[in-house]
């Protein structure tokens, strides 16, 4: 098997485990027998590989998620005018006081960890 080939499969196992599939079924995908596949994920650096691709995944969940969250919050906001039944009203208020703090306090904690990151420099930063 040429070093390309096995590297490629060795990717398609990486990306295989990131979204949630066993090493039985990531090594099938790739091509790859399920005993090959455990000692492939076993080795140094290879959870390092499977955690770059699930944090590729996450980005582009995020990416989905921003682009329809105005659309989504318009949608609560709407749910929020007169003759929508005061249950549903009132749901949708929650909901959006709900969401707004979450954010909020996610983003409190996003500088505040940048903050700490500026202030040691040299230090191995987190990545998100």
């Amino acid at each position: 098997m040429a070093k390309n080939d096995l590297e490629s499969k060795e990717e398609r196992l990486a990306a295989g485990l990131a979204r949630g599939l066993s090493v039985r079924q990531a090594a099938r995908l790739a091509g790859l027998t399920a005993s090959t596949g455990r000692r492939r994920a076993a080795e140094p650096g290879f959870k390092d590989r499977v955690a770059a691709y699930r944090r590729e995944i996450s980005g582009a969940i995020v990416g989905k998620l921003a682009d329809n969250a105005a659309g989504a919050v318009a949608t609560l906001v709407e749910l929020l005018a007169a003759g929508v039944e005061p249950e549903l009203r009132l749901r949708a208020a929650r909901e959006i006081l709900n969401q707004f703090t979450t954010q909020a306090e996610h983003l409190d904690l996003s500088e505040r960890i940048e903050a700490l990151e500026s202030e040691t420099p040299g230090r191995l930063h987190a990545s998100f």
